[in-house]
């Protein structure tokens, strides 16, 4: 743990409250409190009894920006791949999942030097957050699929004749992300989940976006369930990207459905995203919140289906 009065460099890749993505600071644990302190944001904290998860991983980034890649570019018979080795350095990614004192699912996604990340999630644990254990889900190379999907589109003859409320009146409740039976990266699983809420509240749709577990979306009645299931995921380099420019794609499907509260089904389908060059792996997880919240914005939700094999809740 650091000591007092000091603290572990990190950089908020997104998440945090009232703090910009990409935001470089330090990291704290005292107090019964985690704090992030950055010279142009100030101080942020997460109480550590609030904290429900401290999941770890690692991601390969490219060092340099677009003068790397010019030179890379430049170098005459390949060298541009000798350059791309040296030019990428391995990170930790911290994920913390935790509760607002509403009830509502938060997640947080630090990035922190190589080999630090296992020291903050002990100082974590030892001053009182929760930690679950964690499968080993690093690997590049790791590519997971369930088979079996639970959930099926929705024909046309199923669609039943109840009366919902205009398209416009709904509120909405994001579920956390179901990655049961896939070996999803944790960081993956928090950044879909915050991009999603994001590109959801920007269409502008429903008249609330709330979070899982907030206990406000109890009191709605025109509210509606949005429910995500992982149903392939593989892990992709950075790394390999730049250097074979053919392999290390980072790839990743889901099947989503919003339901009413009795279960009766409003919308469904898959949605996927890939980022196969230059890149990094994380952008895969912004461009599948936009597909899933673009086609939410363009659908017409006034009418539900009358039954269909349901995505389970996490």
């Amino acid at each position: 743990m650091a000591e007092k009065g000091s603290g572990f460099p990190a950089t908020v890749v997104l998440g945090l409250p009232d703090t910009r993505p990409n935001t470089s600071g330090s990291l704290t644990v005292e107090g019964g409190l985690l704090r992030f302190e950055s010279s142009k944001q100030g101080i942020r904290a997460i109480p550590l009894s609030s904290i429900q998860e401290v999941l770890l991983s690692q991601q390969d980034k490219q060092m340099g920006g677009t003068p790397t890649k010019l030179g890379k570019a430049a170098a005459p018979y390949g060298g541009g791949r000798v350059v791309s080795l040296f030019a990428h350095k391995k990170y930790d990614e911290v994920s913390l999942v935790y509760r607002d004192e509403g009830g509502g699912i938060h997640g947080v996604l630090f990035e922190v030097p190589e080999g630090q990340g296992v020291k903050i999630r002990d100082a974590l644990v030892n001053n009182g957050a929760r930690a679950t254990p964690q499968e080993n889900n690093g690997s590049e190379h790791a590519k997971s699929e369930v088979r079996d999907a639970s959930v099926q589109p929705v024909a046309a003859d199923q669609k039943s004749g109840s009366t919902l409320p205009a398209d416009g009146n709904w509120n909405l409740q994001v579920e956390e992300l179901d990655s049961s039976g896939v070996n999803l990266d944790p960081a993956f699983r928090v950044a879909i989940y915050e991009e999603l809420l994001a590109g959801l509240e920007k269409t502008n749709k429903f008249e609330h976006v709330y979070r899982s577990g907030d206990r406000q979306a109890e009191t709605k009645d025109n509210l509606l369930i949005l429910k995500m299931s992982v149903r392939e995921f593989e892990a992709g380099s950075e790394t390999k990207r730049a250097v074979t420019t053919v392999a290390g794609a980072t790839k990743i499907k889901v099947q989503y459905q919003i339901q009413t509260r009795d279960g009766r089904v409003v919308k469904d389908g898959l949605a996927d995203a890939k980022v196969r060059f230059f890149g990094n792996n994380m952008k895969a997880t912004h461009k599948l919140a936009n597909k899933v919240a673009d086609v939410i914005k363009n659908s017409k939700l006034a009418e539900p289906a009358a039954s269909a094999p349901q995505v389970a809740s996490k």
